[in-house]
Order: C-alpha cells, then structure tokens, then sequence
C-alpha cells in the first residue's frame, strides 16, 4: 500500500527509470538536430549522399541507446498480456 508520506521502493524505480528514458530521448533528440546543423558543412566535403548516409549511421548511434531502454518495459509487457 502506499502512503502519502513514504513512497514505495517500487514507485522510486518507475522514477528513476522513466527518468532515464526521458534523458535519453531528449540527448538523442538534441544531438540529431545539432547534426544537421553541420549539414551545410559536411555537404562542402562530401556528396550529398555520402554526407546523409553519415548522418543517418549519427542518428542510428544516438538513437540506440534509446532502442534498448525502451525495449525492456515494452518485452515485459508483451510477456504479461501473452501469459
């Protein structure tokens, strides 16, 4: 049971992961729009192919982590309805 004054262990790790998930997806989101800023740049190197090419693999590397976090929550509950 919970009570006002004295939270559960389990609410404070639904916090504490949720509030991981939510860091994770506002850094990925952060860098993937600071890379484009860098398009322009990048373009004057490379072909325009080869410079999204290389910001697709960016954002694949910022959005991983962000994959694994939320695959966990999303296993265990496909699991529960499927039991």
């Amino acid at each position: 049971m919970w009570n006002a004054g004295s939270p559960s262990l389990g609410s404070r790790n639904f916090f504490t992961r949720g509030s991981a998930r939510i860091a994770a997806l506002n850094a990925a989101c952060f860098a993937a729009g600071m890379s484009l800023r860098y398009e322009t740049h990048m373009a004057h190197l490379a072909p325009a192919p080869v410079v999204w090419g290389a910001l697709a693999l960016l954002w694949l590397g910022f959005f991983l982590p962000v994959l694994v976090v939320l695959s966990g929550p999303l296993r265990t509950r496909r699991r529960g309805s499927e039991a």
